[in-house]
Protein backbone atom coordinates (compact mmCIF):
# COMPACT_ATOMS: atom_id res chain seq x y z
CA UNK A 1 0.00 0.00 0.00
CA UNK A 2 1.19 3.57 -0.41
CA UNK A 3 1.85 5.70 2.26
CA UNK A 4 0.83 8.91 0.29
CA UNK A 5 -3.12 8.70 1.00
CA UNK A 6 -2.96 9.43 4.56
CA UNK A 7 -1.03 12.38 3.39
CA UNK A 8 -3.14 13.57 0.79
CA UNK A 9 -6.46 12.36 3.70
CA UNK A 10 -4.60 15.12 6.02
CA UNK A 11 -4.18 17.40 3.28
CA UNK A 12 -7.94 17.60 2.48
CA UNK A 13 -8.53 17.51 6.30
CA UNK A 14 -6.48 21.25 6.54
CA UNK A 15 -8.06 22.20 3.25
CA UNK A 16 -11.48 21.65 4.85
CA UNK A 17 -10.35 23.50 8.42
CA UNK A 18 -9.26 26.30 6.78
CA UNK A 19 -12.11 26.67 4.48
CA UNK A 20 -14.48 26.44 7.90
CA UNK A 21 -11.97 29.33 9.63
CA UNK A 22 -12.33 31.47 6.52
CA UNK A 23 -16.46 31.14 6.79
CA UNK A 24 -16.96 31.86 10.44
CA UNK A 25 -14.48 35.01 10.35
CA UNK A 26 -15.67 36.33 7.22
CA UNK A 27 -19.09 34.93 6.90
CA UNK A 28 -21.04 37.70 8.62
CA UNK A 29 -20.47 39.75 5.89
CA UNK A 30 -21.50 37.74 3.42
CA UNK A 31 -25.36 38.53 1.75
CA UNK A 32 -27.80 36.66 3.35
CA UNK A 33 -30.74 34.36 1.99
CA UNK A 34 -33.86 36.55 0.63
CA UNK A 35 -36.59 37.06 1.76
CA UNK A 36 -38.35 36.42 -1.22
CA UNK A 37 -40.52 33.05 -0.46
CA UNK A 38 -40.87 33.59 3.09
CA UNK A 39 -44.60 33.74 3.91
CA UNK A 40 -45.61 37.65 4.96
CA UNK A 41 -47.82 37.21 8.45
CA UNK A 42 -50.66 39.67 7.18
CA UNK A 43 -51.27 38.33 3.41
CA UNK A 44 -53.48 36.14 4.27
CA UNK A 45 -56.37 34.94 2.11
CA UNK A 46 -58.09 37.56 1.27
CA UNK A 47 -55.01 38.32 -0.81
CA UNK A 48 -55.51 35.35 -2.48
CA UNK A 49 -58.27 36.60 -4.51
CA UNK A 50 -58.47 37.38 -7.86
CA UNK A 51 -58.83 36.45 -11.55
CA UNK A 52 -56.52 34.46 -14.19
CA UNK A 53 -53.87 31.79 -13.59
CA UNK A 54 -50.84 34.82 -13.14
CA UNK A 55 -53.44 35.87 -9.59
CA UNK A 56 -52.83 32.35 -8.47
CA UNK A 57 -49.20 32.45 -9.18
CA UNK A 58 -48.97 35.70 -7.14
CA UNK A 59 -50.85 34.71 -4.08
CA UNK A 60 -48.49 31.78 -3.88
CA UNK A 61 -45.69 34.17 -3.82
CA UNK A 62 -46.87 35.99 -1.31
CA UNK A 63 -47.49 33.13 1.15
CA UNK A 64 -51.58 32.86 0.62
CA UNK A 65 -52.94 29.48 -0.14
CA UNK A 66 -55.18 30.53 -3.26
CA UNK A 67 -56.87 26.69 -2.90
CA UNK A 68 -58.48 27.42 0.10
CA UNK A 69 -61.81 29.70 0.94
CA UNK A 70 -62.18 33.12 2.35
CA UNK A 71 -65.05 32.34 4.12
CA UNK A 72 -64.31 29.31 5.94
CA UNK A 73 -62.16 28.81 8.62
CA UNK A 74 -59.05 27.34 8.78
CA UNK A 75 -60.51 24.58 11.05
CA UNK A 76 -61.16 21.40 9.56
CA UNK A 77 -63.98 20.05 11.69
CA UNK A 78 -65.78 23.30 10.96
CA UNK A 79 -69.23 23.23 10.07
CA UNK A 80 -69.43 24.54 6.25
CA UNK A 81 -66.41 22.97 5.06
CA UNK A 82 -67.22 21.04 2.43
CA UNK A 83 -64.85 18.28 4.74
CA UNK A 84 -66.16 19.17 7.67
CA UNK A 85 -68.57 17.78 10.55
CA UNK A 86 -72.17 17.81 8.14
CA UNK A 87 -70.63 17.61 4.98
CA UNK A 88 -71.90 14.61 2.78
CA UNK A 89 -69.90 11.21 2.85
CA UNK A 90 -69.39 9.29 -0.32
CA UNK A 91 -71.39 6.22 -0.16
Amino acid sequence: MSRAWPVVAGVGGLVLLAGGVVAAVRGGAWPGMSDRYERSGGAGRAAARGTGERALWDAIDRGADPTVDPETPDDPEAPGRPDGPGAPRPS
